[in-house]
């Protein structure tokens, strides 16, 4: 009886956890968005990605500090992560782009670059789309994202 009663609390307890999320204190998704470097800098780290590791500067474009929000979208017959960032790192990510057309980024989340991008054209607005993704793992991130910046 007593045993019954010990796993009935940790049942409990473990469903609390999963339904409460980033409250419960599960971990919030690390985002970042940093540039590709071609050769070892200081600061600079190696992840892995898409097609094998990368390397990117050690100072962050923009992290998950810097986001207010995110949302799913489609445009074009893909699926993307919108992310909405504070207009100061809005304004970072404008004079970056504007300044490195033609160079590459990785979007990174939990130390892993899961979209590395060619920069094609300057930002023209605060917000950034992470495009194509998969509808689940851009739902998941957005979820995630917003649970976290609510807590």
């Amino acid at each position: 009886m007593f045993r019954r009663l010990l796993s009935t609390i940790a049942l409990t307890s473990l469903l609390a956890t999963v339904a409460s999320g980033a409250a419960a204190g599960v971990p919030c998704p690390r985002i970042e968005l940093s540039e590709i470097v071609a050769a070892e800098a200081p600061g600079a780290r190696r992840v892995s990605g898409p097609d094998g590791e990368v390397l990117v500067t050690g100072t962050a474009l923009l992290t998950s500090a810097d986001l207010l929000s995110a949302g799913v979208s489609e445009a074009e017959g893909d699926t993307g992560l919108d992310l909405n960032p504070t207009s100061a790192a809005g304004e970072r990510l404008r004079a970056y782009t504007t300044a490195n057309v033609g160079r590459q980024v990785a979007f990174l989340v939990d130390d892993r670059a899961v979209k590395v991008v060619k920069i094609l054209d300057p930002m023209l607005a605060d917000g950034l789309w992470i495009s194509p993704m998969a509808p689940d793992e851009a739902g998941r991130l957005a979820a995630e994202i917003n649970a976290c910046k609510r807590n």
